[in-house]
């Protein structure tokens, strides 16, 4: 067995085309990003163009409130220089305060007097109005009140409806600059086992987002290494096998093991660079149990897939679509978006989808434990997977020997 898991790690390392995507690039991807993460002033914005066709003192104070909003970076653009950014997708959405906007909101009508254009395949910018709305609704607020007293209280009195309106928002808008009139909230905290969060919620979203595309690199690794099983038999290698007298059972643990021990070496590597840069607070006891069981059932997951197919390239061929699947029903970051998260509890058990969970969590909360559930999980996973393997190779190894 030790010397199959020899040649899987010495094919390996035998191409330098290898090295380079597979440990040099993935090193070089999760250096920059290291350097990006450790920001201080790291911080997520909604990008939104703003275009002000009404130029009145009335839209532009709503614009000034939408850019005070520090989770807002508002543009404020022409038809010309808007519609540029949109289709660039240097912003999500364009937002056109159309003319006439106060004066209609002044009379009344509220209706078709904003129009937000987004790209058709961008499904967040509809989600977007509703951080803007805050800041049009105060005004809005205000005209309808004046409009609604002076109909009732001075409807033939011009001049007492303009002096209610002026005293109206004199106060609205030293009442809105008081101090005085800021909502004071008491907070009691309960005690829990929870500790302060690492990280802000927007850099915890792209820390996520990041150790997801990592994990999944991994999968890949596995995908290609197993590759390599098919070039065993078209260049009569286990034929060479047979005759050092290796059992099948040592050939298919022997083939699990190094593809287990590729991909653990390259995600140990990937560990040390991000707790030596950023992720200090790493229990490595923790850590290399957990990357030790995701690799093996990357190894085994690999070989399964492989034995489908009786082609290596169409296997190769298969790969992107094989990761689409598995990052849909994986339960990844942002899967939820094509599957309801309801149904993510019945599909995302795959071999190694429990376990990356708890891999993920580690880097962004102190003190997490390693789920034993979903370790047996994995475990069952990886027996179900061996049996697998090793009875669907059983007698293309012995054909291919004889």
């Amino acid at each position: 067995m030790i010397h199959i898991i020899k040649l899987r790690i010495r094919m390996f390392f035998s191409k330098k085309i290898m090295l380079l995507l597979f440990v040099v690039f993935p090193l070089l991807f999760s250096f920059i990003s290291l350097n990006y993460l450790k920001a201080d002033d790291f911080e997520i914005k909604t990008t939104i163009g703003i275009i002000d066709a009404d130029q009145t003192d009335f839209s532009k104070n709503i614009i000034e409130r939408l850019q005070s909003d520090e989770s807002l970076m508002v543009f404020v653009l022409d038809e010309d220089s808007g519609k540029e950014a949109l289709i660039r997708e240097a912003i999500i959405g364009l937002y056109i305060i159309k003319d006439g906007f106060s004066q209609a909101v002044k009379t009344g009508n509220t209706h078709r007097i904003i129009e937000v254009r987004y790209l058709a395949d961008n499904y967040t910018a509809p989600g977007i109005t509703d951080l803007i709305t805050p800041h049009f609704i105060f005004d809005i607020l205000k005209e309808q009140t004046i409009l609604t007293v002076n109909r009732a209280a001075f409807p033939n009195n011009p001049d007492m409806s303009m002096q209610f309106r002026n005293r109206f928002l004199e106060h609205t808008i030293l009442y809105e600059n008081s101090e005085e009139l800021e909502l004071q909230v008491m907070l009691n905290s309960i005690e829990s086992d929870a500790g302060e969060p690492l990280f802000s919620t927007s850099k915890e979203i792209i820390i996520r987002y990041f150790l997801s595309i990592l994990l999944i690199f991994l999968i890949i690794t596995g995908f290609y290494q197993a590759i390599q099983i098919n070039v065993d038999k078209e260049h009569g290698i286990i034929g060479r096998v047979k005759l050092s007298r290796c059992p099948y059972h040592q050939y298919v643990l022997g083939n699990i093991a190094g593809i287990a021990l590729i991909v653990f070496v390259i995600s140990a590597m990937q560990i040390l660079l991000l707790k030596s840069m950023l992720f200090y607070h790493l229990e490595l006891s923790k850590i290399v149990p957990s990357l030790a069981v995701y690799s093996l059932s990357i190894s085994l997951l690999s070989l399964v897939a492989m034995s489908i197919f009786k082609k290596g390239s169409d296997f190769q061929t298969a790969i992107p679509y094989l990761i689409i699947a598995i990052w849909i029903s994986g339960g990844w970051i942002y899967s939820e978006t094509v599957i309801k998260s309801d149904m993510l509890r019945f599909v995302g058990r795959l071999p190694g989808m429990l376990i990356k969970d708890d891999l993920i969590i580690q880097f962004t909360d102190i003190g997490q434990q390693i789920s034993m559930n979903h370790i047996a999980w994995e475990l069952g996973f990886q027996m179900i997977m061996f049996l697998f393997v090793y009875i669907k190779g059983k007698s293309r190894y012995e054909r291919h020997v004889d």
